[in-house]
């Protein structure tokens, strides 16, 4: 729905795999350029691996506050942005679109320097950025979201679970990410050559 109005009205250059009517979501169907619209952080606007293997090479324990406040200090150091998320996002931004980040699996311990680097990374407003370590559907519900763009299984079983359309951003093959992802099996759309 997002990617097929971006091509409807030449404002965009990512091409999506459609899979068909995904839960009753209409593919094909044109985006108000106040679209409401979702990313989760690491696999989609983030590859977080060399951040995460840094956190473990140093002795963190998985999980700790300790373990936390690194990971979520250091991405501007060791996290990188992944390109084809950020065109998407610049491309809604510029058409007015309403844009959020709902950040699962991490703890918010020292979150307000990952969330003004991602603000200022993005051009996503801070505070349009949230935390939401456990399931995010009822922040998706929150938020009135249309779309959600997501790289685990449980982030297209959230987004379906809160009437949100899901889209699949596709990890990088050297994700540290333990969460199951398999791309097509919600027959959601995929943005191809999305996992760099």
């Amino acid at each position: 729905m997002i990617l097929t109005a971006l091509f409807a009205a030449g404002c965009g250059n990512v091409p999506v795999k459609n899979n068909g009517n995904v839960s009753g979501f209409r593919t094909n169907e044109v985006v108000s350029s106040h679209a409401r619209i979702g990313f989760a952080l690491d696999d989609v606007l983030v590859d977080s691996a060399q951040l995460f293997d840094v956190a473990a090479g140093i002795g963190l324990t998985n999980g700790s506050d300790a373990w936390w406040a690194f990971i979520n200090t250091n991405g501007a150091h060791y996290g990188r942005l992944k390109l084809k998320t950020l065109s998407l996002v610049q491309a809604e931004l510029a058409k007015g679109s309403l844009l959020y980040v709902v950040i699962g699996y991490r703890r918010n311990v020292e979150g307000a320097v990952l969330v003004d680097w991602l603000s200022r990374s993005t051009g996503i407003p801070r505070e349009n950025i949230y935390f939401e370590p456990g399931n995010k559907a009822a922040r998706m519900v929150d938020l009135k979201l249309d779309t959600f763009y997501g790289a685990t299984d449980q982030d297209m079983e959230e987004a379906l679970a809160s009437g949100v359309k899901p889209v699949r951003i596709l990890r990088s093959p050297t994700s540290r990410n333990p969460l199951k992802a398999t791309p097509g099996a919600y027959l959601e759309e995929i943005v191809p050559d999305s996992a760099e």
